[in-house]
């Protein structure tokens, strides 16, 4: 999610390449330094205050200087009307499978080799550079106006089959970025999501096309508040 914050005239909002998710706590993505943080509560209280009453900040804040020195806003002369805030539905149902939908041979050759090449790609790339790779993917096919739900059986059918050589548990970003491949190459651009909760802290990211989760149950990513959506 990312964040502007309009100030007595002034517009603050996150720097680039820095998302926020307000789940308990306020959880911060730096996508350059590839990590996770919270602020302490003195920053945190500044930057929910921001947040939810920009008009009534006073830039003077002791803290709110702080946030800008240590270049998590950034100040722009005119008031935004319209945040700059990646728009998504609240994930409301889950791609289940029909009982008629069987795997293809071919389609899950291919999604155990796209599994391989991803594996080696999250061990080499951070989420700056994987984020980057999506693009250049989804610009190298032309997009399909129908809604791709057959596709997505089908991709779905041969994931759940390979499932039985490839671990699930801990692998949902190169599950992930594999169904989005997969999809990409189809002429379907799903979203990618990552999500956090608070207490314990936890990361974990989905496809997503609308509301419907395409990877992942509903119930495992109900907990988790979208932090990135690309």
């Amino acid at each position: 999610m990312r964040l502007s914050l309009g100030v007595l005239g002034m517009r603050y909002r996150l720097r680039d390449n820095l998302y926020a998710a307000k789940a308990d706590k306020l959880i911060l993505l730096d996508l350059e330094a590839d990590r996770y943080f919270a602020l302490p509560p003195s920053l945190e209280m500044a930057l929910r205050e921001v947040i939810a009453q920009p008009e009534t900040t006073d830039p003077a804040c002791e803290n709110i200087a702080l946030l800008v020195r240590q270049k998590l806003i950034v100040e722009e002369p005119t008031v935004a009307s319209n945040p700059d805030t990646a728009i998504l539905p609240a994930a409301e149902r889950e791609l289940i499978l029909p009982a008629c939908v069987r795997p293809h041979w071919t389609l899950t050759a291919q999604l155990a080799a796209i599994q391989i090449n991803m594996a080696i790609k999250c061990r080499a790339m951070g989420l700056n550079r994987l984020r980057a790779d999506t693009f250049r993917s989804r610009a190298r096919y032309a997009p399909r106006q129908d809604s791709g739900l057959e596709t997505y059986f089908l991709i779905a059918a041969s994931f759940a089959k390979l499932d039985y050589i490839f671990p699930v548990a801990d692998r949902c970003l190169v599950r992930t970025l594999s169904f989005l491949r997969a999809s990409h190459v189809r002429g379907y651009f799903p979203s990618f999501v990552v999500g956090v909760q608070a207490r314990p802290f936890s990361a974990h990211c989905w496809a997503q096309s609308g509301d419907l989760v395409l990877n992942d149950r509903l119930e495992n990513v109900a907990g988790y508040v979208p932090i990135l959506v690309i």
